[in-house]
């Protein structure tokens, strides 16, 4: 698991955020807002990626969450 702290760059939603973020070596199964009916809904991401050394394949989901300024990736 891990954190990251970015500052958000002049978006004001985590849709417009989240549709920003360039997955292209990503295998992305599904993106979207997740809990849309809540007052700052999270942007995930489930996806898949080949982790090295070993070329293993690893499922991973990523949550990215705007609030005072900044997008946290979780």
């Amino acid at each position: 698991m891990f954190v990251s702290v970015l500052p958000v760059e002049g978006f004001t939603s985590a849709l417009d955020y989240g549709s920003a973020v360039d997955g292209s070596d990503w295998d992305i199964e599904a993106r979207g807002l997740v809990y849309p009916s809540r007052p700052s809904p999270p942007y995930r991401f489930h996806y898949t990626r080949v982790v090295e050394p070993g070329g293993e394949q690893v499922r991973w989901t990523l949550l990215i969450t705007l609030g005072g300024g900044n997008a946290v990736w979780l």
